[in-house]
């Protein structure tokens, strides 16, 4: 599991230099794709019913991953959604 969360992070940070980078609409679809099939190999190997299958040093890996996951969603939201109202004026 471990192992799954370290590689999830450094998909977060693929996706941060995304945001820092000129924005490449073909590289941020490939990072988000791959963070979305992280994530869903993540709920194949989590009951999340039972916290307790989870160690401490995971929960805490998971709380970083998610402050990360917050604090590019904060930054990167508002050009998505500046982005789409572009694309519907131009419609």
């Amino acid at each position: 599991m471990e192992n799954k969360l370290f590689t999830f992070e450094k998909s977060l940070d693929k996706l941060n230099l995304v945001d820092v980078n000129k924005f490449s609409t073909t590289d941020f679809k490939s990072v988000n794709k791959d963070i979305e099939t992280q994530l869903n190999n993540f709920k194949e190997l989590l009951d999340l019913d039972n916290p307790a299958n989870v160690s401490s040093d995971d929960q805490i890996q998971i709380k970083n991953i998610i402050d990360k996951i917050e604090k590019l969603e904060a930054r990167i939201l508002p050009k998505a959604d500046l982005i789409n109202s572009f694309s519907e004026k131009s419609l």
